[in-house]
């Protein structure tokens, strides 16, 4: 088991907490710079060996006193799987590596077998795993920090009622002290925090009404899929699920349950989180019954409502009150990710994520949870917790990027190459890209890498609402794909500002690269 999760770390973990303690890495000190970036540092009265040292992004301080609802928690998606979401690889070393890293929220889709519970991918070639395997991996992790932020685990239960005892006996063996069965005491409902849940494993239970309602029958053809940008996510023409209701269109009573009931021993586990999928009217009515509502959604349910404002104010309001987890569509077979900065808009605490790929949707999550123990709270200035616009015209902010140029960058196979820097500006409701010129490498010596200057700035006006997030990758240019040699994405508000910068570039399976690119930022009043 041990050496099993010593190769997951290394194959899976991204190196993004270079970015927040540099100085905590062996090999900080003996990174390589330019000749050139070496003396512009020292004709500006900067030290070389302190900058290696210094962490390019401030760690953010989050107090664990707040509602659960002013939070937004680092997830996870098919906790259970190392590759894509139809076949392969399954491990229960994968929930210690999330819980290890900064996951704060893990998946179990649990099955009945004729050797017991199993934890697997429905209807899909990927692996088996037992569920007892499973839980015992995600007490070990939470017990080896008692005093660590609380653990939702998200339990998808395709289990019928004669087996759901038998799930609940294997947690509670496994967990024991660590499983919250019952409420905090001397909490009032809906004032519990962090602080009460602290070491603590919090389940996610599903929760069906007795008459479940459901939207527009299959035959009816589900709204557009929003356009989203086509960089990075993955394309937005492919089949979609159809949506559940989202007016007061006609609807039907389903009089034959599609999921597995749920035991009262099972149901008393969601003790904070009781998961129900939104029914007709769910944005206008109370759901006060059972407490604890945690209001699952899909991410194409979410994307169809973002397109009426007067839609997002309903789930504003709804976020305030009840916690969120976005799930993501079906059809992202390759585990490719959503955008969490639609989701977090929209005030959703949980946004799911397949944690197997580095992509736009994990930078931007990394980016989020950096340095934190995998909770952080929404910014004061947002939407989520004040009115929808946040204020008006005072969020405005610009942010600038001086970029002096990079060292030791892995060359690809040629060893002269041109390379350019793009900037892009990241946020639920804007994108803008920056590139820079065109420099030229030449004569690269594969083990020093590539040096260019570029002494270039750009500027992007921001709103700083706490979802504003600055991406930066040198670019190789092909005829078809840009080849990205090197990336740093972090939140605009965590940025270390007015003092220059050695930041590390990642590769695009987000590790460490060697290569650091110098930077300053600064931001100021529009």
């Amino acid at each position: 088991m041990e050496d099993e999760l010593e190769a997951l770390y290394h194959e899976l973990r991204f190196d993004t907490h270079l970015h927040y303690a540099p100085q905590n890495n062996p090999t900080s000190s003996s990174l390589r710079i330019s000749p050139e970036i070496s003396q512009f540092l020292v004709d500006h009265g900067e030290s070389v060996e302190q900058l290696l040292s210094l962490p390019a992004i401030r760690a953010p301080t989050v107090p664990d006193t707040q509602p659960l609802t002013n939070y937004f928690i680092s997830s996870s998606h098919n906790t259970y799987l190392l590759a894509g979401q139809l076949y392969g690889k399954a491990s229960p070393s994968s929930y210690t590596h999330v819980l290890t890293t900064g996951g704060r929220c893990v998946e179990i889709d649990v099955w009945s077998s004729s050797s017991g519970p199993i934890v697997t991918h429905g209807y899909t070639l990927t692996a088996k795993l037992p569920f007892r395997d499973v839980c015992s991996a995600i007490g070990r992790a939470v017990e080896r920090d008692r005093e660590g932020w609380p653990v939702f685990v998200s339990l998808e239960c395709h289990v019928g009622v004669e087996g759901q005892d038998e799930l609940v006996g294997i947690m509670r063996e496994c967990w024991g002290g660590l499983l919250v069965d019952s409420e905090v005491e001397g909490v009032q409902e809906g004032n519990v925090s962090p602080r009460d849940l602290r070491g603590r494993i919090v389940m996610m239970i599903e929760y069906y009404p007795a008459a479940t309602i459901t939207g527009p029958s299959d035959s009816d053809p589900p709204p557009p899929e929003p356009k989203e940008p086509k960089e990075d996510w993955e394309s937005d023409s492919e089949p979609d699920e159809p949506n559940p209701n989202l007016t007061d269109e006609p609807s039907h009573i389903q009089t034959t349950d599609r999921h597995p009931k749920i035991t009262p021993s099972l149901a008393a586990l969601g003790i904070y989180a009781r998961s129900m999928k939104p029914g007709k009217n769910w944005l206008t009515e109370q759901l006060n019954d059972p407490p604890h509502i945690l209001l699952n959604i899909s991410e194409s349910l979410l994307l169809s409502l973002l397109k009426s404002s007067q839609a997002l104010t309903s789930i504003l309001a709804k976020s305030r009150q009840h916690l969120m987890r976005i799930y993501p569509r079906g059809t992202r077979i390759a585990s490719g990710n959503q955008d969490p900065l639609k989701a977090w808009k929209a005030g959703a605490q949980v946004v799911a994520l397949n944690w197997q790929e580095y992509d736009r949707g994990m930078m931007v999550n990394e980016a989020m949870f950096g340095g934190s123990a995998g909770w952080v709270c929404k910014s004061k200035s947002a939407p989520v917790m004040g009115q929808l616009d946040g204020g008006g015209n005072n969020l405005k902010k610009k942010l600038s990027v001086e970029v002096v140029g990079v060292s030791s960058l892995p060359s690809p196979k040629d060893t002269s190459f041109s390379i350019r820097v793009v900037a892009l500006l990241l946020h639920p409701d804007q994108e803008t890209k920056w590139k820079s010129k065109e420099v030229k490498c030449k004569d690269v010596k594969p083990e020093e890498g590539a040096d260019a200057l570029f002494n270039e700035s750009c500027e992007f006006e921001f709103v700083d609402d706490g979802l504003s997030f600055i991406r930066l990758h040198v670019s190789k240019d092909e005829l078809i794909h840009d080849e990205k040699l090197g990336i740093f994405c972090a939140r605009v508000e965590s940025l270390y500002t007015d003092t220059y910068r050695l930041v590390r570039l990642l590769n695009a399976k987000g590790k460490d690269t060697g290569a650091t690119m110098l930077v300053r930022f600064s931001v100021s009043d529009v």
